[in-house]
């Protein structure tokens, strides 16, 4: 897991670690991303300057291939909800997303592989055909 982690100096000494939203629930995911080129895969096809900086990769894959997880995820960044995906999804559901979080992965480290540069819409449509 990775945790952004902030230091400010002053009268006091304050440590605040920055949890990602949906890190650790994906266990088999989560093992793919540690693979420097699978990471890279998805790096490369991540949409530019379109979303808001995410604490982790996790959260960007997930937010950007299922949209209506974001704002729950924003929420929880803004200190609106200290309710974390694990506090939400259902196992079930955590074990669905994280089988599909591997498909697109996979599809991307495919496509990194054959070198074909595609945008971001293509690609997302592609994985959700994947899905279904």
């Amino acid at each position: 897991m990775s945790l952004g982690m902030s230091l400010c100096v002053g009268q006091h000494l304050r440590l605040r670690i920055r949890e990602p939203m949906y890190d650790s629930i994906f266990i088999k995911a989560d093992e793919l991303l540690e693979k420097t080129d699978y990471q890279k895969a998805i790096r490369r096809l991540l949409p530019k300057g379109r979303h808001p900086r995410f604490r982790s990769i996790m959260d960007a894959i997930f937010c950007e291939i299922f949209p209506w997880h974001r704002s729950p995820c924003l929420e929880f960044y803004r200190g609106g909800s200290k309710k974390q995906a694990k506090d939400i999804l259902t196992k079930a559901q955590i074990k669905q997303y994280d089988a599909m979080l591997c498909v697109a992965i996979h599809a991307a480290h495919m496509l990194w592989q054959r070198e074909l540069e595609v945008e971001w819409g293509w690609y997302h449509d592609f994985v959700v055909d994947l899905f279904q």
